[in-house]
């Protein structure tokens, strides 16, 4: 789980995620998933 967070956290500094808190929270997209590109 710790795992996870740590990536997530990396996807909302980059903009793509962004999170909520508390009972109802939880991470969704940022941006629409067409504005969404994965470069290697």
């Amino acid at each position: 789980p710790r795992y996870l967070e740590q990536i997530f956290q990396g996807l909302k500094k980059s903009g793509i995620l962004k999170s909520k808190r508390g009972p109802q929270g939880g991470y969704c997209l940022a941006k629409s998933p067409e504005e969404i590109t994965v470069r290697a």
